[in-house]
């Protein structure tokens, strides 16, 4: 499998950590944290009378996860209001799945893979 990414790093019923547009998700094991601050897409901005309601989303992703293993957090207007601006929001996101217990990681873990992404350096 030179030169393949593998699938899922998650071995069958072990605990399932995923993106919500994942086709693997098992109600009866999968975790979520929901990022509960709406985020304008293009067509938001582009059309501003356009509304979205958030409570059908939630509910949508509370129906496919366990009810006691379901967060939902404002991570951008938490982030913005101790960083300054939103580009926290996932780390902050992070932060709080670990807190809850829905990530199976160490500490180490998260402040290593941080430490590492910190030593890259961005091409201007």
């Amino acid at each position: 499998m030179a030169g393949q990414a593998p699938v899922s790093l998650v071995p069958p019923g072990g605990p399932m950590i995923t993106c919500l547009v994942d086709y693997t998700i098992d109600p009866a094991r999968t975790a979520a944290l929901g990022v509960s601050s709406l985020l304008p897409t293009g067509e938001m901005i582009r059309n501003s009378s356009l509304l979205v309601a958030v409570d059908p989303v939630r509910q949508s992703i509370a129906r496919y996860t366990r009810p006691d293993a379901t967060r939902f957090v404002d991570a951008r207007r938490i982030a913005e209001g101790l960083f300054g601006d939103h580009m926290a929001t996932n780390l902050f996101a992070v932060g709080a799945a670990y807190q809850a217990g829905l990530l199976p990681l160490q500490a180490e873990s998260i402040e290593g893979a941080i430490l590492k992404l910190r030593a890259v350096k961005v091409a201007p």
